[in-house]
């Protein structure tokens, strides 16, 4: 950089705080830096630490006053504003409650109560009564941004406004109805918080909904009956006792989505050779097993041992599964591939940066379980001046 760069281009200082790269406003972008938000007392500071100090509260280490602590003392002491000073009007002019400024002298639970009370009026310019308790458990989060940008999303407005308006019923059922799912799920989860929908498992409902509207995509009617009782007795009935002694995870449901596919793929197959799961025979289960991929036989498993058991289709043999053995290439191996791609001229620039990152920086699973302690050196800069300690992980 010449003279005339350095004379034109911003200063870039460090946030008193967290230390990370900021700049003035309105100097352009510095690739690594933010803007400063605030001059404080203690420096510039960056609209992260800024917001983080303004949802900070506690007893002051200097009045001992229970209040917001955005300051900091010399020490790292945590002051209120008024110990602190400098730091400028946190008080709330509409409810004198400190916290964050909103919008012109209003904090963000005020700013988000007028979110909620809009978004959950029935039409009488009030909240649904059976509404309330959901209303109370938003406004009362401790970071209120957080909720306003949720609330400033067109998916939640319409869910609440739908219930609100009582256009589904307040029910599990009906609740989950309303498009889309991730965020009806979302809201549901918070009615069951604060009480106004009964406990459930979540994962178990999930799998409940699902179900019927997968069952209805398959077109062959003996098909759909025999993955219906496949559903009923051997995936629903494990899964809601499971239920009743402690919530379920997201693998076990997720599992007899697998398997469900794979049996209906597998109904589908044997339709396509001319047969039927009655007549199956041993070349049809050993077919599968030596064309189709590992995940899809151990997917298929649970089924053609159900299906046996139950007398659906001929006691055959299901071939046991094999473990295939991970092959690492050598260390030569990997720099002669790396030589080969970095000069091959015929392979597409995109797919050689792609290779040479693989190649460079990728490790296969089993090569980190074989790392120690002794194998990764840590270091640290110098932390004077305030500079940010910096850790460099060096494996051999």
């Amino acid at each position: 950089m010449n003279a005339t760069d350095r004379r034109h281009s911003p200063a870039v200082g460090r946030c008193a705080r967290c230390a990370r790269p900021i700049r003035t406003r309105g100097t352009g972008p510095i690739p690594g830096s933010i803007a400063v938000a605030r001059q404080w007392p203690d420096g510039p500071v960056c609209s992260g630490c800024v917001a983080k100090a303004v949802e900070t509260f506690g007893v002051c280490d200097c009045c001992g006053i229970d209040r917001m602590l955005p300051g900091r003392g010399p020490d790292g002491q945590r002051w209120c504003t008024e110990c602190a000073g400098g730091l400028g009007d946190f008080t709330c002019t509409r409810c004198g409650r400190e916290g964050w400024i909103e919008q012109r002298g209003v904090c963000g639970w005020c700013v988000l109560h007028g979110h909620v009370s809009e978004l959950l009026d029935d039409g009488t310019g009030r909240i649904r009564p059976e509404l309330q308790p959901l209303a109370d458990l938003i406004c009362s989060m401790d970071r209120p941004r957080s909720g306003i940008r949720w609330l400033t999303r067109p998916e939640p407005q319409g869910i609440l406004r739908a219930l609100a308006h009582g256009q589904v019923q307040l029910t599990h059922e009906g609740v989950h109805t309303l498009p889309p799912v991730k965020s009806s799920i979302y809201v549901r989860d918070l009615m069951v918080a604060c009480g106004i929908l009964a406990p459930v498992d979540r994962f178990l409902f999930l799998f409940e909904q699902w179900w019927p509207e997968w069952l209805a995509t398959i077109e062959d009617d003996e098909h759909r009956k025999t993955l219906r009782h496949f559903i009923t007795w051997h995936i629903l009935r494990p899964l809601r006792q499971a239920a009743a002694h402690g919530p379920l995870r997201y693998t076990a449901p997720e599992r007899g989505r697998r398997n469900l596919r794979k049996a209906a793929w597998f109904l589908h197959h044997l339709t396509i050779r001319g047969r039927t799961l009655h007549d199956c025979t041993q070349a049809d289960i050993d077919h599968v097993y030596a064309t189709e991929n590992h995940s899809l036989r151990e997917d298929l498993r649970p089924f053609l041992r159900w299906a046996m058991n139950t007398r659906r289709m001929p006691k055959l043999h299901i071939p046991s599964a094999k473990e295939q053995p991970t092959t690492l290439i050598t260390q030569q191996q990997r720099i002669d591939l790396i030589r080969r791609i970095h000069t091959g001229e015929q392979i597409e620039l995109a797919d050689r940066v792609l290779a040479l990152l693989v190649l460079v920086y990728a490790q296969p699973l089993a090569r980190i379980q074989q790392l120690t302690i002794d194998d990764i050196q840590s270091t640290l800069d110098d932390m004077h001046n305030g500079d940010l300690a910096r850790g460099v992980l060096q494996i051999g």
